[in-house]
Formats: C-alpha cells, sequence, structure tokens
C-alpha cells in the first residue's frame, strides 16, 4: 500500500475486489518465442502475479488466465473522484532457442478507477513503449467492498484504448514496425466499451473479427 494513504481518513477510502483475465495477443509480425504477461498492482496494494508462457501460433498467443486482487485500496479526492490506481501490465517475449533470451516487447497501464461503478468490461488495448502493432485483449471487472460509497469514477481516456485500423489500411498495415507509424497515415475510430457497429455488434468482438480475417496477411 501506498504510505500517503495511510494518512487519509476512512471516510475518503473504499475497498474494491478486481477480477481480470488476459485473454490473448494479436497481431505479432514474430513466428518464434513463448510469450507471457507479467502483471502488477502499483497503487492501492502489493498484488503481482504472470501467465503462463505460451507459444506463438499463427501471429497470435492465447492464454485465457484469470486473476483476483483482494483488498484494492482506493482513494477519494477532494472533488469527490477516484484517484488513480493502476494496474500494470508488461508483456514478454522469451527464445528458447538462444539461451532463453527474455525481451519485454510492450506495456499497457489500466487505471482501475475507471471502472468502478460499471460491469465487466472487455477490451484491446494496443502495446506500449512498443515497436510492434499488437494489442492484448483483456477483460476486466471490478467489485465495490466497502467503504464510502459515494464517489465519481474518472472520465475513461481513449488513449488508453485500443484504435481499431480503418479496414482499407490495415491490410497495408497490420504488421508495420512501430518506428514507421508516423508515414504510415493510419486512421483510427476510436474504440470505447459502449461503441457498437452498425451492425449491433460490439466493438471488442469487431476487433476481433478484423484481426481474425487478417491473420493470413502475416503468413
Amino acid at each position: 500500500m501506498n504510505i500517503s494513504n495511510l494518512f487519509v481518513p476512512k471516510s475518503r477510502k473504499v475497498i474494491f475486489k478486481a477480477v481480470f483475465t488476459i485473454h490473448d495477443l494479436v497481431n505479432i509480425p514474430h513466428i518464434t518465442g513463448q510469450y507471457y504477461t507479467k502483471w502488477k498492482l502499483k497503487s492501492g496494494g502489493s498484488s503481482h502475479g504472470k501467465t503462463e508462457k505460451i507459444p506463438i501460433n499463427e501471429h497470435a498467443v492465447s492464454w485465457e488466465q484469470q486473476f483476483t486482487v483482494d483488498n484494492i485500496t482506493m482513494v477519494i479526492g477532494k472533488d469527490g473522484e477516484l484517484m488513480p490506481c493502476i494496474l500494470s501490465f508488461v508483456i514478454r517475449k522469451q527464445e528458447t532457442s538462444i539461451g532463453k533470451q527474455v525481451e519485454s516487447i510492450g506495456t499497457v497501464d489500466i487505471n482501475l478507477a475507471e471502472f468502478a461503478g460499471s460491469r465487466i468490461n472487455t477490451r484491446r488495448y494496443l502495446l506500449q513503449e512498443s515497436k510492434i502493432n499488437s494489442t492484448i485483449k483483456i477483460s476486466l471487472e471490478l467489485v465495490y467492498i466497502k467503504g464510502e460509497h459515494v464517489f465519481k469514477a474518472p472520465t475513461q481516456k481513449s488513449d488508453e484504448i485500443t484504435n481499431i485500423f480503418q479496414p482499407q489500411e490495415l491490410a497495408n498495415n497490420i504488421a508495420a514496425p512501430r518506428q514507421n507509424q508516423n508515414s504510415l497515415n493510419y486512421q483510427f475510430m476510436s474504440l470505447n466499451h459502449n461503441i457498437i457497429s452498425k451492425e449491433g455488434e460490439s466493438a471488442t468482438k469487431v476487433i476481433d473479427e478484423l484481426f481474425a480475417s487478417n491473420s493470413m496477411l502475416n503468413e
């Protein structure tokens, strides 16, 4: 727990439980290696863990592992809004053919405070601090346990959520290196958990279908 939280009165503290599933990583330009995700609660507690190491298969890795973090302490700011509580993910690749060399291929930070008061959310996140355009699919539910029950959840930041490639750009850019990103002229559509496609499908499902139908482009 953050030491500064010890001096916060109980009237400004809320206790939650987080239940999240790390589903998969897709659009990986590599063809070898084992992949795993390490996670850590940066504030509000001291929990951490990791997925199993799974070999890449057709430019994707599927974990489907669920984790639970109990007793997450969040603080209500003076404006009544929950202060940031970051759950951090680091995605790593291990090459068994070269002395078990391990490298980080990207990170994702999720502000749990944004999920307070909402139902389970499933989203795809574009890897940050990465040279590739892979996305990781995570489902998360934040359950209220005890404490002050009057608070506001902060506005969800769109830059933390994966953007959907326009179909005409996807074919050309699906496996392009991140360092050339400025010259690729991507066209994005913002993705939010409540965005619905014209056919009535969720945005997350639309992304899954886009990547699934274009997996052959990486082969």
